[in-house]
């Protein structure tokens, strides 16, 4: 598991994530818009090719790492897949208020920059 490197546009997109979730109170990997990662990611000119993890209801770092860790009903384990996952190096995050769960902290991982032509 190589270190991760914070990343503007995947910390603007999970931003982005957050101002759309959190006064609306949804939850889940779609925006109101019905985009995903992938489509939010390229709207803000970086590469499709990652994951993200969401925590609801924690507001420190510490909490937020151990409930993805955790990983409670969720059968894939997929939070913690994407936590040590080869191959991501880089990271953005956005945390902030939601309106059902008061905090929610999303996490986008990147692989390698494609390199372009």
């Amino acid at each position: 598991m190589a270190p991760l490197s914070p990343d503007l546009i995947l910390a603007l997109t999970a931003g982005d994530h957050v101002a759309d979730q959190g006064p609306s109170g949804f939850i889940g990997h779609y925006g109101s818009d019905g985009w995903d990662f992938a489509t939010r990611v390229t709207r803000r000119g970086g590469d499709p090719y990652g994951g993200e993890n969401i925590s609801y209801g924690y507001d420190t770092a510490r909490e937020v790492i151990i409930q993805l860790l955790v990983d409670d009903n969720i059968a894939d384990r997929g939070h913690r897949v994407n936590l040590f996952r080869d191959g991501y190096v880089r990271a953005g995050v956005s945390c902030g208020p939601h309106a059902v769960f008061n905090h929610m902290c999303v996490i986008d991982y990147g692989y390698e920059p494609v390199k372009r032509r």
